[in-house]
Formats: structure tokens, C-alpha cells, sequence
């Protein structure tokens, strides 16, 4: 039995040590694939490094083109702003000036009414003046004439 028992450890040992040789070649090949996805992890990670480098420096150059393009606009925005600010003064100073003709030519049009009311209120004046001088004159004239007219009567009647 003693047999039977170095036998069955024997037997035991070796089939411990297959398995221990089959997980150690499991596990050698699993740290060669690791080793090896990590070998090309560390190759994609460079290259993804040297593409965002490029990456970054299109963007800082496109960002220094875009930078000068925005200076060099600036000048024309700031243009832009003066003339709004200087068409804002002209339009009010235009408003400022069309304020003073219109006040100026409403008070010369009110002077010139009063002015030829005054002229036309003497005009009448004189008209009516002159219609009663001629009313008087026609009156006396019409008199003189009837008179005239009455004295050749009175004389051919006296004679």
C-alpha cells in the first residue's frame, strides 16, 4: 500500500506540476499580450501625441491668423463707430439748424403778416378816406352842377 500511496502522490505531483506548467504558460502568455497591448498602446498614444501636436499647432496658427485678421478689422469697426457718431452730430446739428430756419422763417412770416396787415388796415384807411373825399367831392359837384343847371332856368324865367 505504501506503493500505491508514493504512486498516487507521484501521480498527484505530476499532475500538480502540469498544471502548474499549463497556468504558467497561461499566464506568460497573457503577460506577452499584455505586454504587447501595452507596447502598442505606448505606439498609438505617441502617434495620438504627435497628432494633437499638429493638432495644437494648426489651431495656434489658425488662432494667430484669425488674431491679426481681428486687428485688422478692429480699425474698420472703430471707423464705422465714428461715422455713426459723426452722422449722429450732423444729423442733430441739421435738426439744430433746421430748427432755427423754421423758428426764424415762422417768426418773419408772422412780421411780414402783421407787417402787411398793418399796411393793408392803412391801405384801407386811405381807401376809405379817399372814397369819402370823393363821395364829398361827387356831392359838391353834383350840387355845383344842379345849381348850374337851376341858375340858366332862373335866368331865362327872370327875363
Amino acid at each position: 500500500m505504501v506503493e500505491w500511496s508514493v504512486v498516487s502522490m507521484a501521480v498527484a505531483f505530476v499532475i500538480l506540476v502540469s498544471v502548474a506548467i499549463v497556468v504558467l504558460i497561461t499566464v506568460r502568455n497573457t503577460v506577452l499580450q499584455a505586454y504587447v497591448t501595452i507596447l502598442q498602446l505606448q505606439r498609438d498614444t505617441a502617434a495620438l501625441g504627435r497628432e494633437v501636436s499638429v493638432f495644437v499647432q494648426d489651431a495656434q496658427k489658425t488662432a494667430a491668423i484669425v488674431k491679426r485678421q481681428v486687428d485688422a478689422f478692429e480699425p474698420f469697426c472703430d471707423s464705422i463707430r465714428e461715422t455713426g457718431e459723426t452722422l449722429r452730430y450732423v444729423t442733430s446739428s441739421v435738426s439744430s439748424v433746421t430748427e432755427a430756419l423754421t423758428s426764424s422763417a415762422v417768426s418773419h412770416v408772422n412780421r411780414a403778416h402783421t407787417n402787411n396787415i398793418e399796411r393793408i388796415g392803412d391801405m384801407f384807411d386811405w381807401m376809405d378816406l379817399g372814397l369819402g373825399l370823393w363821395e364829398k367831392w361827387q356831392a359838391v359837384r353834383l350840387a355845383n352842377a344842379e345849381s348850374r343847371a337851376a341858375k340858366p332856368n332862373e335866368s331865362k324865367e327872370g327875363s
